[in-house]
């Protein structure tokens, strides 16, 4: 999505309330279009993901299909070194299909390493379709 330029009067655009609001309820640093009480909603969201797969804190969540909102049903649970390979390779080319290939072996090779053999790695969407190559 493109900028949306703050009008002059203090407020800006919040993409989830579909409003604008007084800066004052935007997180300070990086401008970003999402207020205060949808970017804690979100993080709330992401730690639940992690009390409900029980995950180590040197695990990172991704979404599945990155052209998708990260959810429990579009969630992967990859290493912190994977999930860096991952991002780094998905800015430089945007191509779902290696995206998803890439995250297969990812997280593949987490839950052989869990002793899972990679039977807990469900996909869908993009990710899925990028198994079958």
């Amino acid at each position: 999505m493109s900028p949306i330029p703050d009008p002059p009067c203090g407020l800006r655009f919040c993409r989830q309330c579909n409003e604008f609001k007084p800066l004052s309820e935007f997180p300070a640093g990086k401008r970003r279009y999402q207020c205060r009480k949808h970017a804690q909603e979100r993080q709330a969201d992401v730690a639940e993901l992690f009390r409900e797969c029980d995950v180590e804190p040197c695990h990172r969540v991704l979404p599945a299909d990155p052209l998708r909102a990260l959810a429990g049903d579009n969630a992967v649970v990859v290493s912190r070194e994977a999930r860096k390979k991952l991002i780094r390779e998905w800015l430089r080319n945007g191509n779902v299909g290696q995206y998803g290939a890439m995250l297969l072996v990812e997280a593949g090779s987490l839950d052989t390493e869990a002793g899972n053999n990679g039977a807990a790695v469900e996909l869908d969407g993009a990710s899925r379709a990028a198994a079958s190559f």
